[in-house]
């Protein structure tokens, strides 16, 4: 007989990775709370989705996804809805500080919804430990991370968590 603290360290499988890295994020945690969960529930609802691990882990054809991070649930949004277009933008970047740099100080106010959601996700792969970190005026200011040349791109998973998002998203 298996224990859920065994199987704490257990990632199942048959499910879309997350694209984001989110600090409190659950991916460590999932085969414990997947063993806690309900064997038959109508609803999927979660309040604080971060980089949404619970959520494609359980693949609840029901679910609601919040968030008080608007630019989360910006990027969210743009990868169910317009994940071609995304993974176009994203391919005009490069893994260097001086573009990292060039990217964190863009004006979001002034961007697009495509825009906004691959400059969070380029900032998330390439910044230090992928820590979503704001100043006292919303400014992202997480350092680059120096490894230059990885690659923060990746269609495949993209594709896969668009057709799993649900149609409700809030922030």
């Amino acid at each position: 007989m298996t224990t859920a603290i065994q199987q704490s360290n257990v990632r199942p499988t048959g499910f879309p990775k997350p694209f984001l890295k989110w600090a409190g994020g659950k991916t460590q945690l999932l085969g414990s709370l997947l063993s806690l969960k309900p064997k038959n529930f109508k609803k999927y609802i979660e309040p604080f989705v971060g980089g949404g691990a619970m959520f494609f882990a359980m693949g609840h054809p029901n679910s609601v996804l919040s968030d008080s991070n608007e630019e989360l649930i910006i990027t969210y949004t743009v990868v169910r809805d317009q994940v071609e277009a995304l993974i176009e933008r994203l391919r005009r970047f490069s893994n260097d500080k001086e573009t990292f740099y060039e990217v964190r100080g863009w004006d979001t106010a002034v961007l697009s919804p495509i825009d906004r959601a691959a400059r969070l996700i380029y900032l998330n792969k390439t910044c230090f430990n992928g820590l979503y970190r704001v100043n006292k005026n919303g400014q992202f200011n997480t350092p680059y991370n120096g490894a230059s040349g990885f690659n923060f791109l990746q269609p495949h998973v993209l594709r896969s968590e668009s057709e799993a998002l649900p149609k409700q998203l809030n922030s």
